[in-house]
C-alpha cells in the first residue's frame, strides 16, 4: 500500500512538473536576435567571428543580415544592384552563424543618397523601380535557398508604398515562390504610435507568413512611475496583436543611450546631449516586461538594433559610440544577457536554438 502511495505521489509530482513546464515553456518561448549591418566592403574577418561568438556567448537565437541598397532619391526608379554589405561579407557570415545555431533571417533594405527616411520613398514609375527591387530580391532569395536561410523580409519600412499600394509587393511573393523557397516571408512596418497601426491592417492581405514590427513607440511618459513603465509598451504590443491575425516578429528595436533616448526614439538618432546608460538599460528592461505579458504564439522573436558603426563587428566588440544603439558593452546588455539566459526556455540541446 505505502509503495503503490509512494509511486503515485511520485507520478503526481512529475506530472505537475511537466505542467509548470509547459506553461513556462508557452510563457517563454520567443527568440532573440540582433540586426547585424556593414557600409564597408571588407572580408570575413576574425573580428566578425568573435563578434558572432559574442552573441552566442549571451544566448541569443538569431541574426538578421540587413544588406543596404541605394537609389538617388525617395522618387527614382533605379536601384544599385550592389551592397556594401558585400556577398563574400554576406555569405561567410551566414555560414559562420548557421555552424554554430544561429537562426539566420535575410532583410534588404532600400535607402536614398539624399539620407531621407526610407518610410517616405515612394517612385514615380512604380512598375520599373519594383522590376528593379525585385531583381533584388531575387538575388537574395537565391543566396538563402543556397545557405538555408530560414526568413527573408521584404519592402522593409516602405512604408509610404503599402500604406496606399500594398499590392504592388504581390509580385514580389510570387517570385520568392516560384524560386522554391521554402522559408518564411514577412513584411516589416514602422510602429512609433497609434497612427501606425493602421498600416498593419493593410498588410493582412498580403500572402505572407509574418508582420514585422520596427518597433520605436516613445517610453517618456511621466504618468507612470518607473516599475510601471512597461505598461506603455504593452499598450502598444496588446494594439499590434489586435490588429492581425499572423505572427508577429519585433523585427526592430533600438534605444540609445543619450538623455531622452526612450524619447520618440524613431526620430531621435541625431539626438545630442549627455550619455545615459541607465535610460537605454530601462527601456529594454521595460519592455522585457512587457513581452512577458503578451501572446507568446503571435509574437514570435525580437531582434534589437545594435548599428552605430560601419561594421557589425565593431558595434558587437567596441564602445566606439557611447551614446549610439548599440547595447553591448553598457549597462543594458546584462539586460539582454539575462533574459536570454533566465527568462527563455528551450526545447532543443545545445546549441539552444529555436
Amino acid at each position: 500500500m505505502k509503495k503503490n502511495l509512494l509511486s503515485i505521489f511520485i507520478l503526481g509530482t512529475i506530472l505537475n512538473m511537466s505542467l509548470t513546464y509547459k506553461n513556462s515553456l508557452e510563457k517563454f518561448h520567443t527568440q532573440t536576435g540582433v540586426n547585424i549591418t556593414s557600409f564597408i566592403d571588407t572580408e570575413f574577418t576574425n573580428n566578425h567571428k568573435l563578434a558572432i561568438d559574442k552573441l552566442i556567448e549571451m544566448n541569443f537565437s538569431s541574426i538578421i543580415i540587413n544588406p543596404i541598397y541605394l537609389q538617388e532619391n525617395n522618387q527614382s526608379e533605379k536601384i544599385e544592384k550592389t551592397s556594401k554589405f558585400s556577398q563574400d561579407l554576406m555569405k561567410k557570415t551566414i555560414q559562420y552563424a548557421k555552424s554554430q545555431g544561429l537562426i539566420v533571417k535575410l532583410k534588404p533594405m532600400i535607402n536614398s543618397k539624399i539620407k531621407e527616411s526610407r518610410t517616405k520613398l515612394y517612385p514615380k514609375n512604380e512598375k520599373k523601380w519594383i522590376k528593379n527591387y525585385n531583381e533584388i530580391i531575387q538575388n537574395m532569395t537565391q543566396i538563402a535557398m543556397i545557405y538555408d536561410v530560414e526568413e527573408i523580409t521584404i519592402a522593409s519600412e516602405l512604408d509610404s508604398i503599402y500604406k496606399t499600394k500594398p499590392e504592388l509587393f504581390e509580385l514580389t511573393i510570387k517570385q520568392i515562390k516560384k524560386q522554391g523557397y521554402k522559408g518564411k516571408i514577412s513584411i516589416a512596418t514602422v510602429i512609433s504610435g497609434e497612427n501606425s497601426i493602421e498600416r498593419i491592417k493593410k498588410l493582412n492581405s498580403l500572402d505572407i507568413d509574418k508582420i514585422g514590427i520596427d518597433f520605436y513607440v516613445s517610453m517618456k511618459n511621466e504618468k507612470l512611475e518607473q516599475e510601471n513603465k512597461y505598461f506603455e509598451y504593452l499598450y502598444y504590443l496588446n494594439k499590434i496583436l489586435d490588429a492581425t491575425n499572423k505572427e508577429i516578429n519585433i523585427s526592430e528595436i533600438g534605444y540609445r543611450s543619450v538623455k531622452n533616448g526612450n524619447k520618440r526614439p524613431w526620430f531621435n538618432y541625431n539626438l545630442q546631449g549627455p550619455i545615459d546608460e541607465k535610460i537605454q538599460k530601462e527601456s529594454y528592461k521595460n519592455f522585457l516586461k512587457a513581452i512577458q505579458k503578451t501572446n507568446p504564439n503571435k509574437i514570435t522573436g525580437i531582434d534589437i538594433w545594435v548599428t552605430d558603426t560601419e561594421d557589425y563587428s565593431k558595434d558587437i566588440l567596441k564602445k566606439e559610440n557611447k551614446t549610439g544603439y548599440s547595447p553591448f558593452n553598457k549597462q543594458a546588455e546584462n539586460v539582454l544577457k539575462q533574459y536570454n539566459q533566465q527568462k527563455r526556455i528551450w526545447t532543443k540541446t545545445k546549441p539552444q536554438r529555436f
